[in-house]
């Protein structure tokens, strides 16, 4: 079974990024998660969280997910590389190796991109 992702679901969870928080693609659903610094540190270094809130209690289950699951989550970088023809983007993630299918995909929906704008030409 492959995996569905929304190109602007991966772009946005990019441009959300900070030095206080991190995107991650979850490799076996699609989603996209957006997790604290905090609560990834908090997670890495086995921290007891149960008296936090319950909204970030929630976030520290995800970053334990995300630690604890190697392979199963994706950091997104932030750069991008846009390929732009008649107010039409395809976006090209710069990607870590982790995220090798992904990139994969991206190369071939580019390639089918300019596939289309040859025959267009025609």
């Amino acid at each position: 079974m492959s995996m569905r992702v929304k190109l602007e679901d991966i772009v946005e969870g990019m441009e959300m990024q900070s030095d206080d928080n991190r995107s991650f693609l979850n490799l076996d659903t699609g989603e996209i998660v957006h997790i604290s610094q905090e609560a990834l540190l908090i997670a890495e270094d086995s921290e007891d969280y149960e008296h936090l809130s319950e909204w970030q209690q929630d976030e520290v289950k995800i970053a334990l997910d995300i630690v604890e699951s190697f392979g199963k989550y994706a950091a997104l970088l932030i750069s991008l590389v846009l390929y732009r023809e008649k107010n039409q983007e395809i976006k090209k993630v710069a990607v870590r190796h982790s995220l090798q299918p992904l990139n994969n995909f991206l190369d071939k929906l580019h390639e089918k991109y300019q596939a289309l704008r040859q025959r267009e030409r025609f």
